[in-house]
């Protein structure tokens, strides 16, 4: 999601977007992290009554809170620098190396997902590793809310040009 948030729907139309700014600005990087936790939520509680069917309640209920707390973590990681109005950015095509990230992506995604599937299972062997677990997992969460936050000096505002890759890179040491 983060990834089609970046390409613009009607580039032109960004201006009502830019006039609109005001120092409310990170109630939109707010809504972004609603919009995706939202979608979260329902596809968990969608397959939660097929969880249950399958497995019972007792396992689908941890199985459940152990996806969630998971995927809020990867939310707030995902958008952790995020600061654009989805749609509405200029895009740089070749600013990405795609195959490079694609395979990269799919990787992590493979890695990922069998680390935590045997992670899942070796927690639910043990009630006091679970309690573990959540402590450490709402930690985490409490961490990355707090570093989202940012204070009132470092608030750039939103970024509505994706800046290009210079073609010579500088190392800035002139004055």
């Amino acid at each position: 999601m983060r990834v089609v948030f970046t390409i613009p729907a009607e580039l032109r139309a960004n201006w009502v977007f830019q006039l609109a700014e005001d120092e409310r600005w990170l109630d939109c990087c707010i809504a972004v992290r609603k919009v995706m936790t939202l979608r979260v939520v329902s596809l968990l509680l969608l397959l939660f009554p097929f969880y249950a069917y399958l497995w019972g309640w007792p396992v689908a209920r941890e199985h459940f809170i152990f996806d969630l707390m998971l995927s809020l973590i990867l939310v707030e990681l995902l958008l952790m620098n995020f600061r654009k109005v989805p749609f509405t950015c200029s895009y740089q095509p070749g600013k990405a190396y795609i195959t490079l990230l694609g395979v990269f992506y799919w990787l992590a995604f493979t890695t990922y997902a069998y680390t935590m599937a045997t992670l899942e299972r070796w927690l639910l062997q043990d009630g006091v590793r679970w309690i573990v677990f959540t402590f450490f997992t709402l930690v985490v969460l409490w961490g990355l809310s707090r570093r989202r936050k940012p204070k009132p000096a470092e608030a750039p505002g939103l970024i509505y040009e994706d800046e290009p890759n210079p073609d010579v890179q500088t190392l800035g040491l002139g004055a």
